[in-house]
Order: C-alpha cells, then structure tokens, then sequence
C-alpha cells in the first residue's frame, strides 16, 4: 500500500542524470535525457501523453531529490543529503534506491497516515462521533497498514467488514465515522472514499444496487 510509487514512474527513475554543473536556468530544473517507459504503468501513461500531445521531460536529480521527500515522506532532506545525492555517481540506479529508502523511513507511514486520516475523518470532534481512544485505535491501524505494505484490497476489505468494539478494532470507525448511516448515505461514504467519485450525478439504479450491499 505505497500511494507514493503511483506518483514516482519507474520510467523518471531510469535516465542518466551525471550531468555536470548547470549553466542554464533550464538546465536547474531538467535534462537532456529522454524519459523511457520501464512498466505497464509507465506505458499506460506515455501513451495518454502522446495522445494528448504532451511531451514528458526528466527533472534533474536536485527537484527529484526534493520532490521525492515532500511526495513520500512530506518532509524536506538535509543539505548534506541532498548534496549527498547529487554527488552520487551512481546515475543509473541512484533514484530507484532513494525511492526504496524513503519508503522504509519511519516518516513515509506517519505522513501518508495523516493523509489518509484526511479521507478517513479520523477525528474526535463534531460532527464525527468517535471517542479520542476510537480516533487513536483507528489511526494506529492506518498507520500499521500503511507501515506493513497492506494491499489496497487489504486495506478496503477490512474497513469494510471488520466487526467488534471500536475502541479495539480500528477499522470498526469507518462506519462510526459516517454520519448517514442509511444505505444510500454508506454508500456515498464508500464511493468518495475509495472511488473518489460523488454519488450526487449516478443514475438512480446504480446507486440503489450499491447501497443494496449496505
């Protein structure tokens, strides 16, 4: 369950970047060398640029170093860090490692945690109705999961058939944390939550065979 890979395309992590010095303003912010599609994922998306006539370029390795942190740990690196980094001859490999490293810094599961407690209305205050030890069960479960690398599948099917006390099970506060707990009202909740789409513009029969389930 790693949001910030989607953001991350292998194919930014492939191009030899051991440029020297910039001499240019330009030359700050991106190289010479052409962007490459590595996966599917990178395919996918190379070819909806070209249909939309977008030409990709490759930022240099100072706003990927910086991009990098802000995107999977929400933090900014040291200026020996970023020194490190750059001075890294590895060229080929270097961006790839970061990304790894980053990953497994305690910083990416707190900060992609607070992310997801946006979504989750993780909070103790109106109109949510949890109690501050419901809030911190369910936080604390967010965040293991996002820490233990939880499928999304995981991830989903847990917050919606978890059962007992939700001072103990975190995922239990999903539901406590809608406030219309009618089908139609869960199965809003549930659309904006993990379609990121609003119910309001659904035919009327999509939405009552949804909420059917709830």
């Amino acid at each position: 369950m790693r949001p910030a890979l989607v953001v991350l395309s292998a194919a930014f992590l492939a191009a030899d970047s051991g440029v020297a010095a910039p001499e240019t303003i330009s030359d700050a912010f991106e190289i010479a060398a052409a962007p490459v599609p590595v996966g599917r994922l990178d395919k996918l998306v190379f070819a909806e640029l070209a249909r939309l006539k977008v030409h990709p370029v490759l930022c240099s390795d100072a706003v990927f170093f910086r991009r990098a942190y802000l995107d999977v740990t929400g933090t900014l690196p040291t200026a020996k860090e970023a020194r490190d980094f750059i001075q890294d001859p590895d060229t080929k490999n270097k961006r790839r490692l970061l990304i790894d490293r980053l990953l497994d810094h305690p910083g990416f599961a707190d900060y992609w945690a607070m992310r997801w407690g946006d979504i989750l209305r993780i909070k103790a205050e109106f109109p949510v109705n949890l109690w501050p030890n419901a809030a911190q069960a369910y936080h604390r479960w967010v965040r293991a999961s996002i820490a233990e690398n939880k499928p999304y599948d995981r991830f989903a099917r847990e917050l919606l058939t978890s059962s007992g006390s939700n001072f103990r099970v975190g995922p239990v506060n999903f539901f406590r944390a809608v406030q219309n707990r009618t089908p139609e009202g869960i199965c809003t909740a549930v659309a904006l939550v993990f379609m990121g789409t609003r119910v309001g513009s659904w035919p009327a029969d999509k939405l009552a065979g949804m909420a059917a389930f709830y």
